[in-house]
């Protein structure tokens, strides 16, 4: 056969040629690649170009010779293709695993932080998207890939080193539900029939908001916040809610966050099953952004309370399955100094929630409360009802010494406790 050197040939047409001279084959010797040359036509690095479209490779070539003499010597000069194919296949085996053994260890590591798989596939293309989902399917040894979720709401993943022990939640006493418009919107029933005291009339459930621990900041006050903890495991009627700002601060960084949020874990998991609900602020808004991981969140996840990033509204039922006791409890941003400011603050948030039993605040580590008569229509009773409102301010777990209130002059920080309590006659009350 004549070469064509000036005719374009498709990789389809390729083939046909090495089937009519070569048959059904997966890879070509020396003399089948130069024959292939003259057969094709094409320049070489063209028809290496469709060799590896066609998946068929190639043994390494020399100049062509220049007579049959000199063919012949060349060919003996090579060691026979059929000896060395399966070492030289082996070698670009072990090639391309060393490779995708760099790539996974791209992946583990671009993982180490909070990532959605969007993010995964834009950094790595298909094949770290592939062994992404080989970590979802397998965790590595050590580690377990958990969900988090971004500010936005989407859905990311990150790697966490596995701690020896596990840790178990004992049995909650109360359900939690959710309303379908607004999964923030709880409902929280306690038993009717529970009693913590042989007289009724003395039973009562007494609920704690916990504000500003900053577990993980240098000015973190640990003693007073594990007394609380302490209360909350020996008392039964004692149950508590996270109000924000629990968990992150100055000693919170990408080396020491996943020992944080493990060792925050272990101090609050013996009275997780007592913790109502928790909020994060804006000390876990600020941690996120060392890993992408709101740590709240995380341990969260982990103990089975839920988590929100918003203001909780929620209605406690005990003894009067009809009249739940409202809570809503906020965080907050506000930075006023003054105490009428403060009332201020929290005044507006309770009218705009229509004076619920208990408005919460925190962010400002102070400790108010204050007590407000409501007056409100009962068309089926053809009266005015009233009823308590309280207005709280939650103090803090904050250090005083070397701190930016102590340096600026403003007075120390309450430490402390507020307790919201529903009495057994489903009256509020709430006390410092």
């Amino acid at each position: 056969m004549s070469s064509n050197p000036k005719k374009m040939i498709s990789s389809d047409e390729v083939r046909q040629i090495i089937l009519e001279n070569f048959g059904e084959v997966e890879y070509l010797t020396t003399e089948q690649y130069l024959q292939l040359v003259e057969l094709t036509g094409l320049i070489k690095l063209n028809l290496r170009y469709h060799l590896k479209k066609l998946q068929i490779n190639w043994k390494k070539y020399q100049k062509k010779p220049k007579d049959s003499n000199s063919l012949i010597q060349t060919t003996l000069n090579f060691v026979d293709l059929d000896e060395t194919t399966e070492p030289e296949l082996g070698r670009e085996i072990e090639k391309e695993e060393r490779e995708r053994q760099k790539m996974v260890e791209k992946v583990f590591v671009f993982l180490s932080r909070a990532r959605t798989a969007e993010s995964v596939k834009y950094k790595f293309g298909t094949i770290g998207l592939e062994i992404f989902q080989e970590f979802r399917d397998k965790n590595p040894d050590g580690f377990i890939l958990k969900q988090g979720e971004s500010p936005y709401g989407e859905v990311t993943y990150y790697f966490e080193q596995i701690v020896n022990g596990c840790v178990e939640v004992k049995p909650r006493i109360f359900t939690i539900m959710q309303s379908e418009n607004d999964r923030d919107y709880l409902g929280i029933i306690f038993p009717q029939d529970l009693d913590f005291s042989e007289r009724k009339e003395d039973s009562a459930i007494r609920i704690i908001p916990i504000d500003s621990v900053t577990f993980g900041d240098h000015l973190c006050d640990l003693g007073a916040f594990k007394e609380v903890l302490r209360r909350l495991a020996t008392k039964p009627y004692v149950f508590a809610f996270f109000n924000g700002n629990i968990l992150g601060g100055s000693s919170y960084t990408e080396f020491t966050a996943s020992d944080l949020r493990h060792e925050f874990k272990s101090l609050i998991a013996p009275v997780a099953h007592k913790i109502l609900w928790a909020q994060s602020g804006n000390v876990e808004d600020s941690a996120s952004n060392v890993d992408g991981v709101d740590p709240l969140r995380d341990v969260c996840l982990d103990l089975g309370i839920h988590h929100t990033v918003r203001p909780v509204r929620a209605d406690v039922y005990w003894k009067d399955p009809l009249n739940p006791i409202e809570f809503y409890a906020i965080h907050g941003r506000s930075g006023a100094k003054k105490d009428g400011s403060k009332l201020n603050a929290i005044l507006e948030v309770a009218k705009n929630q229509n004076f619920p039993h208990f408005t919460i605040m925190g962010h400002l580590e102070e400790a108010i409360v204050d007590d407000s008569v409501v007056y409100s229509a009962d068309p089926t009773n053809n009266k005015i009802k009233e009823s308590k409102s309280y207005l709280i301010i939650c103090p803090g777990f904050r250090i005083y010494t070397g701190s930016v209130r102590e340096i600026k002059g403003y007075t120390p920080p309450v430490s402390g406790r507020v307790e919201c309590i529903i009495h057994s006659d489903n009256a509020p009350e709430a006390t410092l």
